[in-house]
Parts: C-alpha cells; structure tokens; sequence
C-alpha cells in the first residue's frame, strides 16, 4: 500500500513553549508516558491513539 500522507506532531515544540516536561503530561494528564514520548518523537503516529482529553489540554 502506498502512503499517501505523513502526519507529524508539533508535541515537543509545545511543551517547550509552555515549559512542560513530557512526564508532568503524562501525571496531569493520565496519559501513558510512552504515548506522549512517542509523539514528541515522531514516533507511531500512524498506529497511536490519541485521546481528545490529550489534546485539549494542549490547546
């Protein structure tokens, strides 16, 4: 199958703005470290599930 997108995320760029530590997301947030590694890194984002509580309170 031929991949027609490429999705990337702007994580690491956020939390130095906001001044945050992947790990404090993940103890405020409930979100599995991993995950939130794995999107600061670029990493799996086309088999990663993102949860809408995630992703609002980055916003």
């Amino acid at each position: 199958m031929k991949i027609k997108f490429l999705l990337t995320c702007n994580l690491e760029r956020i939390l130095k703005e906001q001044n945050i530590t992947p790990y404090k997301l993940s103890k405020d947030t409930g979100e599995r470290i991993g995950t939130i590694y794995k999107l600061v890194n670029n990493q799996g984002m086309d088999n990663s599930r993102l949860s809408t509580s995630l992703l609002y309170r980055l916003n």
